[in-house]
């Protein structure tokens, strides 16, 4: 948990990875696919982790967290897992979540469809992680994605939000917060419909709704075919 990374990291990473991959053995799709994949990413961890660690102050992993935000007479709860919370030597914090798939896009973070960081960078600040916060108006936060995947070098970090025209992190923290408070009173309304595509110009894609499979869109929807007519 702390800045000190010992000699044998790669070899103990590699060790773990053997007696968990031994299960699958006999499995050809899942060892010989994974297991070149899981070394290349081991050895990419590993170094990332010895040059990020020289500014590593103090780490926190797989946390959990819960947020109570009362509306009128009710109270929401927002539940959060973070992967790793860690503390700086600068004084900032880094909120990392780690991806072995694709990381989401940075669009989809900028635009408040991707919010998972956002908003556990706002349920810190809330004190939902307990102690592990001490607010401090101006503590600058970084969001990022660690993929481990197996591709290319084995990994890659990126900001959530990006580089360039992406927001900074201090803005996806406040607009998380200003979002969720306006879900929360939406549906705290008992007259708000629940649309299946509440905007369809998003094109929000199905890992982002767990009710896709029910709301069974392809069967009632109306489409433009190519004449312009509807299918």
């Amino acid at each position: 948990p702390d800045s000190f990374l010992p000699d044998t990291a790669e070899n103990d990473l590699i060790e773990i990875g053997k007696t968990i991959f031994a299960q699958y053995d006999q499995n050809p799709d899942i060892h010989g696919l994974w297991w070149p994949r899981f070394i290349k990413s081991a050895r990419w961890f590993i170094d990332n982790e010895r040059e990020w660690r020289k500014q590593t102050q103090k780490i926190h992993s797989e946390i959990k967290g819960q947020l109570s935000i009362p509306v009128d007479e009710k109270t929401y709860i927002l539940n959060g897992k973070a992967d790793r919370v860690e503390f700086r030597l600068d004084n900032s914090i880094a909120i990392i979540d780690y991806k072995t798939g694709a990381a989401p896009a940075v669009g989809d973070v900028n635009a408040g469809i991707a919010s998972q960081l956002p908003l556990e960078a706002y349920m810190l600040t809330q004190g939902a992680f307990g102690s592990l916060y001490k607010a401090m108006d101006n503590k600058d936060f970084n969001l990022l994605y660690w993929s481990l995947g197996g591709a290319g070098v084995g990994g890659f970090t990126r900001p959530a939000q990006g580089t360039g025209k992406g927001k900074d992190t201090h803005t996806l923290i406040d607009e998380a917060r200003t979002g969720l408070s306006n879900l929360f009173m939406a549906f705290h309304n008992s007259n708000i419909p629940y649309i299946a595509t509440p905007d369809i110009t998003l094109k929000i894609r199905d890992e982002y709704t767990d009710f896709y499979h029910l709301e069974r869109i392809a069967e009632w929807a109306v489409t433009s075919d190519a004449e312009g007519g509807d299918a």
